[in-house]
């Protein structure tokens, strides 16, 4: 269970560890995200999480640099899911 009352359930914002692992693993097998979705780069390792799409560290960082109330980016590889 991800959320509800019952003892022992996650909290609706935290994902488990393993689901965080499986969801990574998931985005990086999509077709299409082998490649930058906006520049069209081959190394790809950040997550747009208002889009949905990769791209890479050029293109993360100007989505970053819009300010975290407009977009937030993370790290594929090493940043926590649970947001």
């Amino acid at each position: 269970l991800l959320s509800g009352g019952m003892s022992g359930a996650l909290p609706p914002a935290k994902l488990a560890a393993t689901q965080q692992a499986a969801a990574k693993a998931a985005i990086r097998r999509m077709r299409g995200n082998e490649v930058c979705a906006e520049c069209a780069a081959p190394q790809v390792e950040w997550l747009v999480l208002e889009y949905g799409v990769v791209v890479c560290i050029r293109c993360a960082g100007g989505h970053r640099g819009l300010g975290s109330h407009i977009c937030k980016v993370r790290s594929i590889y090493l940043d926590d899911f649970s947001e």
